[in-house]
């Protein structure tokens, strides 16, 4: 059994949401070829799934305006596979068909609510793993963790209001919002605004402080561990502009923060 599921279908490539998306994830798919690392004890690759249907996505939450807006553009077949790699990846995880999954992406997901979408993704991937989850393996809680620079708004109007989805964001700072951390108090929900500038070592402090604080002063205890990786935190990428600092060395040492937590 591999430890590592890496969810990746080729239809990914044929349309992408920006050129981007498409070189990065055709960089990943060639330095994993050409350092032979695939070798089926610790990472293997997965490209028997489909995508999922447009029933399921309704079922998941989507609302049928959304989905009649995003048939209108070159984008409803991606996001429909999007969503069929990260159900695969509960799938996989599940059936113990490997420890833990790591899912590429034509487009992007955590902009997409029930209603609305925006900034290049179109439906919620989450939401579809989590309705997945919670229907067929009836497992009910989730810890969400979201390192994008940009806040998961649409991953947030998803699971406000539910008990059972701790949600956690790590993002850049909004136009006229001040740096900290946000606590709803009566629900599981924290929003942190790093302050600009900061680096991998303060970043990583502050993501180990809010995970301590979630599990040993809410005492919440998850079924599963869902990490939104965000790679437009690092400080090489043009997304955020150099308004966070997280290198290589940052974004390995809280993946495997995330390892150890689930463990």
């Amino acid at each position: 059994m591999p430890r590592t599921s890496i969810m990746y279908h080729p239809k990914y490539l044929e349309k992408t949401a920006i050129e981007d998306f498409h070189d990065r994830l055709e960089r990943l798919m060639n330095l994993l070829d050409e350092n032979q690392v695939v070798d089926g004890e610790a990472l293997a690759i997965d490209s028997e799934f489909e995508p999922i249907t447009r029933e399921m996505a309704l079922q998941a939450g989507h609302t049928e305006t959304l989905l009649k807006d995003i048939e209108t553009t070159e984008f409803f077949e991606p996001a429909l596979w999007n969503c069929g790699g990260a159900v695969k990846a509960i799938d996989n995880i599940m059936t113990k068909k490997c420890v833990n999954a790591f899912t590429t992406m034509p487009v992007g997901g955590h902009h997409a609510g029930p209603a609305t979408h925006w900034g290049f993704c179109y439906l919620n991937e989450i939401a579809c793993a989590v309705h997945h989850l919670r229907t067929k393996y009836n497992l009910q809680k989730v810890m969400y963790i979201d390192q994008d620079f940009h806040h998961g708004d649409g991953t947030e109007r998803f699971f406000h209001d539910d008990p059972n989805f701790f949600f956690i964001d790590f993002h850049g700072q909004k136009a006229g919002e001040q740096p900290g951390v946000k606590i709803e108090k009566q629900l599981q929900n924290i929003d942190v605004a790093m302050p600009k500038g900061i680096g991998g070592c303060d970043y990583a402090t502050i993501v180990k402080e809010v995970l301590d604080f979630a599990i040993n002063r809410r005492k919440f205890t998850p079924d599963i561990i869902i990490n939104y990786a965000g790679f437009d935190s690092h400080v090489d990428d043009g997304f955020n502009r150099g308004q966070i600092k997280v290198d290589d060395n940052t974004f390995a040492e809280l993946t495997n923060v995330y390892l150890r937590l689930s463990e």
